[in-house]
């Protein structure tokens, strides 16, 4: 029923425990790595269908990591845009059976090398209180869009979040609520679409453990790493992999 060989379901593992251990030290890159990396296995849909139940599973565990109460609080400030980004992803999620792999290699890539060149760049983006709830709804409606079509919302709201400069622990739990939303809302979306299928869930349950344990051995390490060497070798590579997108959907 997989109908993938042995050393591919091996090698898609591996990239799991990459993308979870990334995940655990600097809280997000999750979809990035293992989508992009997937994508070099299996066509475009597949990849995208086996990340649901990693995404959700550790998106919960972050999220909750600090407790209820504080993630209510942050709940409280953040729902708007949230909520504007979980129903683009609705919408948007729908087009993923109507674009060609080429197409979706190239949306992808270009949207992932964006960020990761700014991000090396060094660009840092301040928001001012005032304006906050307004950049919130427009980068939840980016958000939403690339998370329908990908399952990749996480860089727009890195940017934002960064911009808001929030204590580190505020930061990572925002995160969280934020990639949360988005997993719970992403997998109906593609019970819907037939890109979660049986297969393909099957598929994303086999991950699960992988991403599991390299979030786990992040986190552990988390606070023994050179926090900002780590964020700029993981912006390069994903840099690299959205080059590699790019290459095989122009070729």
């Amino acid at each position: 029923m997989l109908g993938l060989e042995v050393w591919v379901l091996v090698a898609a593992a591996a990239v799991f425990v990459l993308g979870g251990y990334v995940k655990g030290a600097i809280g997000f890159a999750l979809p990035l790595i293992a989508v992009s990396g997937s994508a070099t296995l299996v066509d475009a849909q597949t990849a995208v269908g086996m990340i649901v139940l990693p995404v959700l599973l550790s998106n919960l565990v972050q999220a909750f990591r600090q407790g209820v109460a504080a993630l209510l609080v942050t709940a409280r400030r953040f729902w708007p845009g949230i909520a504007v980004m979980m129903v683009v992803i609705l919408a948007s999620a729908q087009l993923l059976t109507l674009l060609s792999d080429r197409v979706f290699f190239l949306t992808l890539g270009v949207g992932a090398g964006l960020f990761a060149v700014l991000q090396l760049a060094g660009w840092r983006p301040v928001i001012q209180a005032a304006r906050e709830r307004v950049w919130g709804l427009g980068v939840g409606l980016i958000a939403g869009f690339y998370g329908g079509l990908s399952g990749i919302w996480g860089p727009p709201y890195v940017l934002y979040i960064t911009a808001l400069r929030l204590p580190p622990k505020d930061q990572v739990r925002a995160t969280g609520l934020c990639f949360l939303c988005g997993s719970l809302m992403f997998a109906p979306s593609h019970v819907v679409t037939g890109v979660l299928n049986e297969r393909t869930a099957l598929l994303s349950a086999l991950m699960v453990p992988a991403t599991l344990l390299g979030q786990y051995f992040g986190q552990r390490t988390q606070d023994r790493l050179d926090a900002n060497l780590f964020r700029r070798i993981t912006l390069i590579v994903l840099l690299l992999s959205s080059i590699n997108l790019i290459r095989r959907g122009l070729f």
